[in-house]
């Protein structure tokens, strides 16, 4: 399911984090107005800090896009005479940090994957060609490692199942048709097969069964075999000949293995228990949902002090001798305005809630529960406010 980080964590960083992110949103405007690297370059710096903190909060996803702005940054602070197309997407991609921050602190769920089209464009400012959608991919590996006795012989049986790999990998890699380039996979499928037998309860296990639901969708040509596909084997393979370093699999590596696999219909065996018990159709909700253009801090300030006006006329309102609402009304359609281009559920029922009052109140001057319903405006404005 899409990740929900911890409350109170949050609520920590979510001060700090907002002032960083706001500020990186304005040293994009001043360098595309004033052409101010060290605006870009003191940004940086911040968000750069900022990464830690968010990874310490469980948002690794969100860590990683703030990582790749910060370096999109470095790299146009440096340039003399800076593209304003460049600068352009900068600012962009610094809105939908912020915006997407603010929505995380609203409705505490994390989907990094909402940011992957400026994640993409900020890899390209920076010069990061190894950056990949699947860096944003955020999911939960079911499989808890166990202590596993040693097998016996098994240096031998691991370097047999190496050189099994590295068959098929050269036959992927340069084939003489397509034909050899699928028959390369049979060998790579059973290396793959025979780690995730003699790896089983240890930390790599996950990491072999997500490559051979990955191989298994290869052979299914329902992955291309392009230059990620034979950059993910070749990443596979180094890691495979330096399995005793890894203490849990490398998250990148296992990310790019596993969100082609999400988009997919499971058909193999391997794909099943993939779906099933990392619910992965789960880990992709809510990754098509757009993020607001414009910063939704300015909005958000301008519906706070629209709530303060609403709020100060209530008052001046019951305090007077003889209560009437006057342009109560038009206050409150001036809040609806503001709080439309949010689209927040929550916001504009309390908004309808208090329209609804008031065309009461209006309806009904002299009833006897007039009392009652000013009592529950008033509460309304106040959980507006908060």
């Amino acid at each position: 399911m899409v990740h929900r980080p911890a409350s109170e964590p949050l609520s920590w960083i979510a001060p700090e984090v907002e002032r960083v992110l706001a500020g990186a949103r304005l040293a994009c405007e001043r360098a595309s107005a004033h052409n101010d690297p060290a605006a870009l370059r003191q940004a940086r710096a911040a968000l750069h800090e900022t990464r830690g903190v968010l990874i310490v909060a469980g948002l690794e996803g969100f860590a990683d896009y703030v990582d790749l702005l910060g370096r999109a940054l470095e790299k146009i602070s440096a340039r003399p005479d800076p593209d304003p197309e460049a600068l352009q997407r900068l600012y962009r991609a610094a809105v939908a940090a912020e915006n997407y921050f603010l929505e995380l602190i609203h409705a505490g769920r994390d989907q990094p994957l909402r940011l992957r089209r400026h994640y993409l464009e900020l890899a390209a400012l920076a010069g990061d060609s190894t950056a990949a959608e699947s860096d944003l991919f955020q999911f939960e590996v079911s499989i808890q490692p166990q202590p596993q006795p040693v097998v016996s012989d098994e240096a031998r049986i691991r370097a047999a199942l190496l050189r099994r790999f590295e068959q098929g990998l050269v036959g992927w890699l340069k084939p003489a048709d397509e034909r050899e380039a699928v028959a390369s996979l049979t060998p790579i499928r059973e290396a793959l097969a025979g780690l995730l037998k003699l790896d089983a309860g240890r930390p790599l296990e996950p990491l072999w069964l997500a490559a051979l639901a990955y191989a298994d969708a290869l052979r299914e040509g329902r992955l291309a075999r392009d230059e990620a596909s034979k950059r993910i084997l070749h990443d596979l393979h180094r890691t495979m000949r330096h399995a005793g370093k890894f203490s849990r699999p490398p998250r990148r590596l296992l990310q790019a293995l596993t969100h082609p696999v999400a988009q997919l219909e499971p058909h193999s065996r391997a794909q099943q228990l993939l779906h099933e018990h990392w619910r992965l159709a789960e880990a992709l909700e809510d990754q098509d949902l757009p993020l607001p253009e414009l910063p939704l801090r300015a909005q958000l300030d301008a519906l706070a002090e629209g709530l303060d006006r609403l709020a100060e006329h209530w008052e001046r309102l019951t305090q007077a001798p003889v209560f009437h609402l006057g342009s109560f009304s038009q206050d409150l359609d001036a809040v609806r305005r503001l709080a439309q281009p949010l689209g927040r559920k929550s916001i504009e029922q309390a908004i309808e809630a208090l329209a609804a009052l008031v065309q009461w109140m209006e309806d009904h001057p002299n009833d006897s529960m007039a009392a009652q319903a000013q009592l529950e405006l008033a509460r309304t404005l106040l959980v507006l406010s908060a």
